[in-house]
């Protein structure tokens, strides 16, 4: 199903009816096309795996590439915007200076999964007046404090509303989430699974290699909550970076 998605994706690109997002990693945006606009995407993994950190690379690559703004709702209480990271990333990437980003980002701190819902519905209209293409949501499931059957009707039931949304303004919604790799069953956990598999289009996962240093990641698609294509990282502090298997 995921290699038929991805074929559907560059067939629409070709015939100039997809959009994406790339994810500034040239060896992954050639085979997977990058973030598609109209989906919703998730990205899970431990702590400290680097997925905040891609989705500053998201920003900045939606504002260079597409000259589009994002919005960045913030679930993470012990994360405070990171103006330095998102300098070094534009760095990399252009000579563009950090205001001209600064003014086409929309960030937003959340404290509670009611207070998200709240403030995208009070938002969602200035976003779409303002032509943004790329929502990210940031620790999304430390806003909900509730019992896991609760848990999962609350995102589901706030997911599918959004999901319209996006569907309908063409805008794309990358959520991170919290996962790890259980070694005795040797199965990846992710956290409410089975709710973001049916609603999600891509979903991906992100762990630290074993015996490695901190900032060596590896980056899968998920398919059947198993890993499928795998792609070797570094964290750096302008980003993620493709890197060999040596």
């Amino acid at each position: 199903m995921l290699k038929a998605r991805v074929a559907n994706l560059k067939k629409d690109l070709i015939a100039g009816l997809g959009k994406r997002i790339p994810f500034g990693i040239e060896e992954i945006d050639n085979f997977w096309i990058g973030i598609p606009r109209g989906k919703i995407t998730v990205i899970s993994g431990e702590h400290n795996t680097g997925k905040t950190l891609l989705l500053h690379q998201l920003a900045v690559i939606n504002f260079l590439r597409n000259n589009s703004p994002t919005a960045f709702f913030n679930c993470d209480n012990s994360l405070k915007f990171d103006k330095s990271t998102l300098e070094k990333i534009i760095s990399r990437y252009s000579s563009a200076t950090s205001p001209d980003l600064l003014r086409n980002l929309y960030y937003i701190k959340i404290t509670t999964f009611d207070h998200l819902k709240s403030v995208f519905n009070e938002k969602i209209e200035f976003l779409i007046d303002h032509d943004v293409s790329l929502i990210l949501i940031d620790s999304m499931i430390n806003c909900l404090n509730t019992k896991i059957q609760e848990n999962n009707i609350i995102l589901a039931n706030f997911l599918k509303k959004t999901k319209q949304i996006i569907e309908k303004y063409d805008i794309a919604l990358v959520i991170t989430n919290s996962a790890y790799h259980d070694p005795k069953k040797n199965k990846i956990v992710v956290n409410a699974y089975n709710v973001f598999k049916g609603l999600s289009y891509y979903m991906i996962f992100i762990e630290k290699i074993k015996d490695a240093q901190k900032r060596k990641l590896r980056l899968s698609f998920l398919e059947s909550n198993e890993k499928y294509a795998h792609y070797n990282l570094e964290a750096k502090d302008d980003g993620l970076h493709f890197r060999s298997n040596q």
